[in-house]
């Protein structure tokens, strides 16, 4: 009788993934994150989206699954994926870098309308609003502590060229990959500028709004098992799109 295939885990896929990046200084990079920094314990935001351990992970491989996808429907899926395989892998495993050691675990009172909690607690515990009777519950969140404020993409690119070399469209398209709501363009940058001159920055953006919005929103407690191995998925993508 076979055996069912063990599923990897979270990390086990994001280093797969990053494995077959080739640049110069991807180990230095790789043991600086694993033991320098909570990157691949840190969650992806305080409660938008991927609030808990391992969540910032979870969303850079939704995003390099997304900004795969979103290179063959725009048709450019043998100049990106054939040629700059490693470019795709490196602005998505990486865009968020800069979240990494910037949240920390703090104590909050939050309402917890839980039936049997609420069944189980004492009279003067309980209250009532529009959502029904619930109590006050301590529970952990995370809370952001920014110690280097030099920005959001910014930083994790002037992270990234302590290891490895970026292209410039590597670098803008990490930097841009916030769109509108980085602050600076509300200062006069203009995005229509790089992202014409930059497709790859605009791709970026439009997966990472993906993963953000479709692709996590289920999820709100924790990340799931990756149900496939992913590197066999990708495999087939960039199969696919050769072949059309």
């Amino acid at each position: 009788m076979n055996e069912e295939k063990k599923k990897p885990s979270i990390e086990e896929v994001f280093v797969g993934i990053a494995s077959k990046i080739k640049r110069k200084g991807i180990d230095k990079l790789m043991a600086y994150l694993k033991t320098c920094t909570d990157f691949f314990n840190a969650p992806a935001s305080t409660r938008f989206h991927g609030n808990y351990e391992g969540g910032l992970i979870f969303h850079s491989i939704n995003v390099y699954q997304r900004l795969v996808y979103e290179v063959k429907t725009a048709n450019c899926i043998e100049e990106y994926i054939h040629n700059h395989d490693e470019s795709l892998r490196i602005v998505a495993l990486f865009h968020d870098l800069c979240k990494a050691n910037t949240y920390k675990v703090v104590k909050k009172n939050q309402k917890c309308y839980d039936e049997e909690k609420v069944r189980n607690a004492q009279r003067w515990q309980i209250k009532e609003d529009a959502g029904g009777k619930y109590i006050w519950d301590q529970v952990n969140v995370y809370e952001k502590d920014e110690d280097f404020p030099f920005g959001h993409g910014e930083k994790s690119v002037y992270i990234l060229q302590k290891f490895i070399d970026l292209t410039d469209e590597e670098a803008m398209a990490i930097r841009w990959h916030m769109g509108g709501f980085d602050c600076s363009v509300k200062g006069g940058e203009r995005l229509d500028v790089v992202y014409e001159k930059y497709p790859l920055a605009f791709l970026l953006h439009i997966a990472d709004l993906k993963a953000t919005y479709i692709d996590e929103q289920e999820f709100k407690n924790a990340a799931p098992l990756i149900p496939y191995d992913f590197e066999e998925e990708y495999e087939k993508i960039v199969r696919e799109g050769l072949d059309e």
